[in-house]
């Protein structure tokens, strides 16, 4: 089976995602998972093992496929026979999920796909309804003005938003008695609120681990938080918590945690080596 992902909305593309994971885990007690970037070549005869391989105690396997629109040449035609091969499937599921269309020896994906779902960049009132509803899982309270605030701040930049709304949450929890927000947010919080985060820049180095951006980005802004002398643990510990993390992402951080939990590394090594990752 194919599950094909496509657009580039990446929040919402890595959301869905998710519920697809968490559904398949719950369906299935054994359940066999990897991931894969073809951007590196060596990934997909990686990716074709996994995908070969049998064992009497998987009983589904799931493979998630990155970069696969930006494969190169020498693996094209092999990479087109393989998704065809795969088409029908029962056993192993390939999620692709690539931030720009098809290209044109795969469009056939597109229709022949079993699941096909596209994550174009929201804007209007598609923007402003996809804050209402983050912001209502959260249980926060913003007014249409807060709403229409962040739609124009952070336009086409969902994660920007879901950075916004977090924040809030942490900072405004809700009333453990009633389940209710405190309060209502309206532009003026916001607009402190966005002050308020301006150093250290917490969220940001956070949004740049998460997006894995440049090392030039990365490594200022940690440097910037040890000079406000955040906590490492703190910093490890917020990053870890994130909700819609990548599975590599993931894979990661629980690996950094055995190390600093046996005493192999500490919190502000495990934070430098992920800046310096590319």
């Amino acid at each position: 089976m194919i599950i094909l992902l496509y657009g580039p909305d990446s929040y919402r593309r890595q959301k869905n995602l998710n519920t697809i994971l968490k559904t398949y885990r719950d369906k299935y007690s054994v359940f066999s998972i990897d991931s894969f970037n073809l951007e590196n070549g060596d990934e997909f005869l990686k990716l074709q093992d996994f995908c070969s391989q049998t064992s009497l105690f998987d009983a589904k396997k799931m493979a998630i496929v990155k970069n696969s629109f930006l494969a190169g040449k020498d693996i094209a035609k092999d990479l087109k026979n393989f998704i065809k091969e795969n088409l029908k499937s029962e056993n192993t599921i390939i999620i692709l999920s690539e931030e720009n269309e098809p290209s044109k020896d795969l469009e056939f994906l597109i229709k022949d796909a079993s699941k096909t779902y596209e994550f174009q960049n929201l804007s209007g009132p598609h923007l402003e309804f996809f804050i209402k509803k983050e912001s209502d899982e959260r249980k926060i309270n913003l007014t249409p003005g807060a709403i229409k605030f962040l739609s124009k701040v952070f336009e086409n930049d969902t994660w920007g938003i879901i950075t916004e709304l977090d924040k809030l949450q942490l900072l405004d929890p809700i009333d453990g008695s009633t389940g209710s927000p405190n309060k209502t947010v309206d532009v003026k919080d916001l607009e402190n609120l966005i002050a308020y985060f301006e150093e250290p820049h917490l969220f940001q180095f956070i949004d740049a681990i998460t997006k894995n951006k440049t090392l030039g980005q990365k490594l200022p802004m940690l440097e910037n938080l040890f000079l406000n002398k955040e906590e490492p643990a703190k910093i490890f510990n917020i990053l870890a918590s994130r909700p819609f993390l990548t599975f590599e992402l993931i894979k990661n951080l629980a690996d950094y945690d055995v190390s600093i939990k046996s005493g192999k590394l500490d919190y502000e090594l495990a934070l430098i080596d992920m800046a310096l990752n590319k």
